[in-house]
């Protein structure tokens, strides 16, 4: 009975696990990198605003989400997001209206900019 030599390819990252651990990974060498790159890094404020500044995509990598798995993708979001806080920019400063009301118009925005895309498609 012969043997024969399975060759092997090179592999790339492949596994989720091990996608997950690099990114991880990539993100602790960040930390470590700017935390002595800078003496203010680890600051309060600062990590409060990291946290200010990402919170934003973090819901709308969540809204995505939805749509990616049911096997579409919406290339939209970014630019309906920028049109509704623009509108509830306006409508707070400019038409002097009250802040939930504001906020409320620009929640209506962005369905309202949803709602026309999904007819589109």
């Amino acid at each position: 009975m012969e043997m024969t030599a399975v060759s092997k390819k090179p592999t790339t990252v492949k596994t989720g696990a091990t996608q997950k651990l690099l990114a991880f990974a990539s993100l602790i060498v960040l930390v470590i990198f700017f935390s002595f790159s800078s003496s203010n890094f680890f600051q309060f404020d600062n990590i409060v605003g990291i946290m200010l500044s990402t919170a934003v995509i973090g819901i709308l990598a969540l809204g995505s989400t939805f749509f990616i798995i049911t096997g579409g993708i919406d290339l939209a979001v970014g630019t309906v997001m920028t049109f509704a806080a623009v509108m509830t920019g306006v409508m707070i400063t400019i038409w002097h209206l009250p802040l939930p009301i504001g906020v409320v118009g620009g929640i209506a925005t962005g369905a309202l900019c949803g709602k026309i895309i999904a007819s589109l498609g």
